[in-house]
């Protein structure tokens, strides 16, 4: 099942990233408290952490749950429901944005 597969990535895989690269002081860094001055590095960094990694992972899964007809053509009707760069890595990097009531009041705001 796709959203299994997706959240045992997310949880396995991304999560612990996330958690050893978020933080208020990152979000801060370079700018004074609560002006997120770090949030593009601070993403950028999650970023390159996750392509380095699981990068070959993520670029095969993407051709790896399409199925394609004998022409050369996607066929939309035999797709596999599993989106790891959506489902398994950014959904995670939202959602830990979001739980934070911190992080979240000084990037939302």
């Amino acid at each position: 099942k796709g959203a299994d597969a997706e959240s045992a990535f997310a949880r396995v895989a991304i999560m612990p990233i996330i958690r050893s690269k978020l933080s208020m002081g990152k979000l801060d860094e370079g700018g004074s408290r609560g002006e997120c001055a770090g949030l593009f590095f601070l993403l950028d960094g999650i970023a390159n952490t996750i392509s380095t990694i699981y990068g070959s992972i993520l670029r095969s899964s993407e051709s790896m749950f399409t199925n394609e007809t004998g022409n050369g053509s996607k066929s939309s009707s035999s797709r596999m429901e599993v989106d790891l760069v959506t489902c398994g890595v950014w959904v995670p990097v939202a959602t830990a944005l979001m739980a934070d009531p911190g992080i979240k009041m000084s990037i939302f705001s």
